[in-house]
């Protein structure tokens, strides 16, 4: 009989030795960051990011524009962000201030590319073209499809993740800033990136800057046209 229940003791022990973990490769703590997962943007859809930090704890798809109020930060964590309606993916409202984050930029994403406009499309199962990391995609509006830094919007700040597949009939196919009242600063750095977007040339099919808005190029990448009627600073 002793025998017997030891047995069981340390069939238990190795069941349980064996048991598979999942961790979270990115340490985030929920008292200072917000998980955003798809039941946000669902039944009783979230429409704001106001004056807190977020990280993407999964892929999530959004039907309509995400509106940016305050100062937000958002942590791409690798996941995809694609905008399935029309319009910005990302509207900044006046006085805000972005900074958008990835904290698992060795992500695998596949896309097809268009061989006539250059516009990627996500396509996770078959597509022919590696972006790595965060992104954000889906985009498809007038200006700006990417995202859209109203008139008193302050300041946009990547230092990771990408913004691919946006796509805009007139004018700046990954992000738009106007600078008519104020000055927004755009600022690329890291391993932030924009490509393959689309927008009638010569209005930036990957950034467009005017009036006194400024793009500063710290790093990061840009793959494709930019339309300047504002202020461009890179470093020396």
């Amino acid at each position: 009989m002793k025998k017997r229940i030891l047995g069981i003791v340390l069939a238990l022990v190795m069941a349980l030795t064996f048991v598979p973990v999942t961790a979270e490769a990115a340490n985030f703590d929920d008292r200072e960051w917000y998980p955003l997962i798809q039941g946000d943007f669902d039944e009783f859809p979230l429409t704001t990011l106001s004056d807190y930090k977020y990280y993407l704890y999964q892929d999530i798809t959004l039907d309509s524009t995400l509106t940016i109020n305050g100062t937000v930060t958002l942590d791409l964590n690798g996941h995809v962000l694609k905008l399935a309606g029309s319009g910005s993916v990302f509207k900044m409202s006046s006085g805000a201030n972005f900074t958008i984050q990835d904290s698992e930029p060795n992500t695998v994403h596949k896309f097809d590319k268009n061989a006539e406009t250059g516009l990627l499309t996500l396509n996770e199962a078959s597509g022919t073209e590696t972006i790595r990391g965060g992104i954000i995609t889906g985009g498809n509006t007038i200006q700006g499809a990417g995202i859209t830094m109203d008139e008193g919007a302050l300041s946009l700040t990547m230092t990771g993740g990408t913004i691919v597949g946006c796509q805009s009939s007139s004018a700046a196919g990954g992000i738009l800033a106007w600078g008519r009242y104020t000055v927004p600063t755009i600022t690329l750095s890291g391993s932030s990136r924009v490509t393959g977007c689309t927008a009638p040339a010569p209005y930036g099919s990957a950034i467009g800057v005017a009036n006194e808005a400024v793009l500063n190029l710290y790093g990061g990448l840009v793959e494709g046209d930019v339309y300047i009627n504002g202020t461009i600073k890179a470093d020396p």
